[in-house]
């Protein structure tokens, strides 16, 4: 059964790119939202095995890190991942509840592969 992944905030082509990734090595079905109403609104009637996080959203630049401390103080039980190559946002995003991330230019590499096959196996 294919595992169910929520994108928060990329763009088309950044959703696209990981997507492809993502479905290149692992059974899973994607699914996305562009901002932070949408994300709390789907995790509430949905269960997700990942949910990766823009840092900041395309459509409004809100913040990721802001959005994920929003759904763990609604109980979201998911793994929560930033998408950022900024080191400072990847601690920052794990103090907020998150996993460990991985950056837009780890997509498709071993490195990214390690940190959500984790959630997909």
């Amino acid at each position: 059964m294919a595992k169910q992944v929520l994108s928060i905030g990329n763009c088309s082509y950044d959703f696209s790119t990981i997507s492809a990734a993502f479905e290149k090595n692992f059974s899973v079905e994607m699914h996305a939202v562009d901002d932070a109403a949408a994300a709390v609104q789907v995790t509430k009637t949905q269960k997700f095995d990942l949910i990766v996080v823009n840092r900041l959203f395309d459509l409004n630049q809100d913040s990721g890190i802001d959005l994920i401390k929003k759904l763990r103080d609604a109980q979201v039980q998911s793994p929560m991942m930033l998408i950022s190559n900024y080191p400072e946002y990847q601690q920052e995003a794990v103090a907020a509840g998150a996993v460990a991330g991985f950056g837009k230019q780890n997509v498709g590499k071993p490195e990214m592969l390690e940190a959500v096959g984790k959630y997909l196996r």
